[in-house]
């Protein structure tokens, strides 16, 4: 047997670990590394990122971020499996494992378009189409449907969900997405489960999609400008009570009068000024207490 340890010999953090036998492969964990910590990059390892899957499998030891917080990055062919501390739940999908972690953190509604599904799932826009059309039935029978029985099936958080169509009158109306919402199950409680949570703290693909989404789509980020800071979002997050009211404050501050915009880094310090004063609001709270 021949064991190779990928990440997490230099640092507290993005776990990966290999043990190969005959060319059958199995990995322990796939996690993101921490924040404020060393940063090793994207890693890619032959037989788990990459290659060819069909000899391997994933093996997650708990629901920490340092551990499990790049699954979602990884193929859908890929079998992972979970110990007991999570009753033997097996999310084999990462579309699965992406709605829990964020019905996990989530206390209210959310709206996403059908493009905004697919991007926060990693589902090519082109897939589930047909004529220019989305195949709302597909989507349904091949994703929702299936992810929402695993969990309902197995975890202490769960969804329900809505057709947003653009009559939402006609219910012959075209679909353009979807209102989720998160459900508790109580008879599924699990303390270590009910952590999982902060897993979503540490990883940018588990912030508010919403939030996510906005940055990109109005606010002109893409993955590679957002990844630097992680660690100032997570406390926007963490800090701020209306996130997105905040970032289309600073969006329209953001216009000059002659119509051009600020750059993205006019932004981040936007959103730095914004958390210091929330930082400040919740120390002065804390000594009135």
């Amino acid at each position: 047997m021949k064991i190779t340890i990928h990440r997490g010999t230099n640092q507290i953090g993005g776990c990966v670990t290999e043990y190969e036998y005959k060319g059958w492969h199995l990995f322990v964990d796939y996690g993101e590394e921490l924040p404020g910590g060393p940063k090793t990059g994207d890693l890619q390892v032959e037989g788990l990122t990459h290659g060819d899957l069909s000899k391997s499998a994933l093996l997650i030891t708990h629901y920490h971020g340092d551990h499990i917080g790049n699954i979602t990055k990884l193929s859908d062919s890929l079998p992972i499996y979970m110990g007991e501390v999570a009753r033997d739940m097996a999310l084999p999908t990462s579309s699965a494992l992406q709605f829990y972690m964020i019905m996990s953190g989530q206390e209210k509604p959310f709206k996403l378009s059908i493009a905004e599904l697919k991007s926060w799932l990693g589902i090519p826009q082109d897939k589930y189409r047909k004529d220019g059309r989305d195949r709302i039935d597909h989507l349904e029978e091949r994703v929702l449907r299936p992810v929402k029985r695993m969990l309902d099936e197995t975890c202490p958080y769960t969804f329900t969900y809505e057709k947003l169509r653009e009559n939402q009158n006609n219910s012959k109306s075209p679909v353009v997405g979807f209102e989720l919402r998160p459900v508790y199950q109580a008879k599924f409680r699990d303390q270590e489960l009910e952590r999982v949570h902060l897993t979503a703290k540490v990883s940018i693909g588990f912030i508010s999609p919403q939030v996510i989404n906005y940055m990109k789509q109005q606010m002109g980020f893409d993955k590679k400008s957002l990844s630097p800071h992680k660690d100032l979002l997570i406390q926007a997050v963490n800090l701020l009570p209306d996130v997105l009211g905040t970032l289309a404050d600073i969006q329209g501050r953001r216009r000059k009068p002659n119509g051009t915009e600020m750059g993205i880094g006019w932004v981040i310090q936007a959103i730095k000024g914004e958390v210091k004063k929330a930082e400040k609001a919740l120390e002065k709270s804390s000594v009135k207490k």
